[in-house]
C-alpha cells in the first residue's frame, strides 16, 4: 500500500485539531489558535514517524508520548491531575474520532462505495468527516450538560457587606436576560434571599419594589414559561462569583424567583452559557 505523507499529515492534523478542540470543550480549558496549531502538527508528525516503527509496544509509546507532549503544548495548566485528566481526555477523544471515522468508513464500504483502502480517501473527505464528528460530539456534549447540577460550584452573592451561597444547576433552557444591559438572569428563590435584602422587598410584587428607595439596584425582567408570561424582580448585587473549581466573577443579574415552588427551590438555575 502506497502511504502519502502529505495527505497523512493533513488527515492526522484534523484528527488532532478537533480532539483538542473536544477535550477544551469538555474540561472548560481554553485553546488558545496558535499553541493548538503547533500541538496539532506535532501530533500530526508523530503519527508519521510510527510508519517506521514495527513493534506495537514502540507505537504505542510513541503515541502516548505526543499525546502529553500536545497537552504540555495546547493548555496552560498547572498541578499533576490537572494535566493528566487534559491527557486522558484528549487520548479518549482521539479514540472516538478515530473509531467514528473508521465505523464511517465501514459503512461506505458496506454501501457499495468501493474504498477499499483507507488511502483511498482524500484527505479532504477525511476533515470534513473529522469535522462531521466532532460536531455530532459537541453537540452530545451540549445536550447532556444542558440540564444538570454543577457539583463542588457555588454561587456567591454579595451586596451591603452581607453574603450567601446558593448552589447551581445549569440550565440551558433558561434564556432570561435583562432588556437593557441584555445581562443574563440567575434564577434564585427568594427564600433563599433572605437577610441579603429587606423582607418587604422579598414579599412585595415587583412594580412596588420599583418605587422604593432600592429602584436603582432593581428591574424588570420579562419572562415567559408553561404557566404564562409575567415579569420577574431583577436585582443587582455588588458582586457575583463562581466558587469552586472554576472561580471567576459573573457579569449577571439575580432575577428573583417568588413564585412557592421558587421559594421551595434550594438552588439557583444559572444560563449554561455563562458556566
Amino acid at each position: 500500500m502506497v502511504v502519502y505523507a502529505d495527505i497523512l499529515f493533513l488527515v492526522n492534523f484534523s484528527l488532532n485539531w478537533f480532539s483538542l478542540l473536544l477535550t477544551s470543550r469538555l474540561t472548560k480549558h481554553r485553546l488558545r489558535l496558535i499553541n493548538g496549531i503547533c500541538a496539532a502538527g506535532i501530533g500530526a508528525i508523530a503519527g508519521i514517524l510510527t510508519l517506521f516503527f514495527r513493534g506495537t509496544l514502540a507505537i504505542t509509546i510513541t503515541e502516548i508520548a505526543s499525546t502529553f507532549l500536545m497537552c504540555a503544548i495546547a493548555f496552560n495548566t498547572s498541578g499533576f491531575t490537572t494535566y493528566a485528566r487534559l491527557c486522558c481526555c484528549l487520548f479518549a477523544s482521539g479514540i472516538t474520532l478515530g473509531g467514528s471515522l473508521t465505523l464511517i468508513y465501514s459503512f461506505f464500504n458496506r454501501a457499495g462505495i468501493e474504498l477499499k483502502k483507507q488511502s483511498d480517501v482524500s484527505s479532504v473527505l477525511f476533515i470534513m468527516l473529522s469535522l462531521a464528528v466532532t460536531l455530532a460530539a459537541l453537540i452530545f456534549e451540549r445536550v447532556m450538560r444542558s440540564r444538570k447540577s454543577i457539583n463542588g460550584t457555588e454561587l456567591l452573592i454579595e451586596h451591603n457587606g452581607k453574603s450567601r451561597r446558593v448552589s447551581l444547576f445549569s440550565d440551558s433552557g433558561n434564556l432570561l436576560c435583562e432588556p437593557i444591559s441584555g445581562k443574563p438572569a440567575i434564577i434564585v428563590g427568594a427564600d433563599r434571599l433572605a437577610g441579603l435584602l429587606p423582607e418587604s422587598i422579598l414579599a412585595n410584587d415587583a412594580a412596588s419594589t420599583l418605587g422604593s428607595t432600592h429602584s436603582t439596584r432593581f428591574r424588570l425582567i420579562p419572562a415567559t414559561g408553561v404557566c404564562g408570561s409575567g415579569l420577574l424582580l431583577g436585582f443587582v448585587p455588588d458582586s457575583l462569583k463562581l466558587e469552586g473549581e472554576d472561580r471567576r466573577e459573573l457579569d449577571a443579574i439575580i432575577a428573583i424567583d417568588k413564585s412557592e415552588a421558587g421559594r421551595k427551590r434550594r438552588y439557583a438555575i444559572i444560563p449554561s452559557s455563562i458556566i
